[in-house]
């Protein structure tokens, strides 16, 4: 199953709209916040897509919580923007997190930096700011192996 993970896109409507037309076979698509109303859009042109989305700092006026947890392909995710758990300083707070919600993968945003790294049994991605063309894709096989990649 492919999942399209975006954050960061700060009204730059078209890039998410490319970033989902680049992905015709994601199943699922994690919103990460700075930007809901540019979802909000997407989400009209894209109806069948299922999306699962968080605000960001800012999301000002946003409805969307501000963290979530899925059940996917076998696999656990905790996702956030990531300004309530200063991803910006250190993992530290975000990895307690990770570990009080027993996350197999922690999908964030806010530092505009792509990260992937593999830390005490927990993926740890931040698919960086679509705003700069960045985006991740997670394909999780039938066995329950977890691919994660950043399209740049």
């Amino acid at each position: 199953m492919r999942i399209l993970v975006v954050s960061d896109s700060h009204e730059r409507v078209s890039l998410l709209e490319q970033a989902i037309a680049a992905q015709p076979t994601a199943k699922q698509l994690f919103f990460l916040g700075d930007g809901t109303a540019d979802i909000e859009t997407a989400a009209a042109l894209f109806p069948t897509l299922p999306i699962f989305k968080v605000r960001g700092n800012c999301d000002f006026y946003a409805d969307a919580p501000e963290e979530g947890l899925e059940t996917l392909g076998g696999k656990r995710f905790f996702f956030t923007h990531g300004h309530r758990y200063a991803v910006r300083l250190e993992d530290a707070v975000l990895a307690q997190a990770a570990a009080a919600h027993h996350a197999d993968i922690v999908l964030y945003g806010h530092t505009h930096v792509p990260v992937h790294r593999f830390e005490n049994g927990i993926h740890y991605f931040n698919p960086g700011a679509l705003r700069d063309g960045r985006y991740g894709v997670i394909d999780l096989e039938e066995n329950g192996t977890a691919f994660l990649h950043m399209k740049i």
